[in-house]
Formats: structure tokens, C-alpha cells, sequence
């Protein structure tokens, strides 16, 4: 729901198939990811889904950003913004200590 509202074109499946795709075809390769985190309109579920797909994902190294209206972006003026604290804990202690 959350890769919805960014505007993204996949979905968690798509993601994590992808991820397969390149381990499968570079055996042993590093990969790394950037996770916005605190979009508007994240719910604890989703941020539990994310933190789901990172685990499965096994990236080696995990970049967490929380969202800022100041992004630059399609979703700049969207609304429910989260509240940026939460989302800087949630970032840095949910998804970084995987």
C-alpha cells in the first residue's frame, strides 16, 4: 500500500523477486537498499511489512531516510505527513539493527 501511495511501479513481491533475480545471476554479489520510512500514511503494519521484506531481502547494507516534506518528489504536498520522531526511531532501531 505504502509503494502505492510513493507511486512506485512494483510491489513488495515484485521487489523481493527481483532481489532473487540478481542473486541468482551474480552469485555472492553485495546488495543495498535506501528505505524511506514515516510516508504519509504509514501504518505500525506497514512498517512491519517493510521490515519483513528487508529481513527477507538480507541486504548488507541498509540505507534509512524518514520522509520530509521538503523531499523533492510527486508526493511533496501529500497529506498525513507522519510524525518525523517516530519515524527517525522507527528507521533507526527497526530496520538498521536487522
Amino acid at each position: 500500500a505504502v509503494l502505492a501511495r510513493m507511486r512506485r511501479r512494483y510491489n513488495p513481491r515484485q521487489f523481493l523477486e527481483t532481489v532473487r533475480t540478481v542473486r541468482d545471476r551474480i552469485p555472492g554479489c553485495a546488495l543495498s537498499t535506501d528505505v524511506i520510512v514515516g510516508f504519509p500514511g504509514e501504518t505500525e503494519d506497514d512498517f512491519a511489512a517493510t521490515r519483513r521484506v528487508m529481513r527477507e531481502a538480507a541486504f548488507m547494507k541498509t540505507h534509512v531516510f524518514p520522509f520530509s516534506r521538503q523531499s523533492p518528489g510527486k508526493s511533496f504536498n501529500h497529506r498525513g505527513f507522519s510524525d518525523s520522531r517516530i519515524a527517525d526511531q522507527n528507521g533507526v532501531i527497526g530496520l538498521s539493527l536487522q
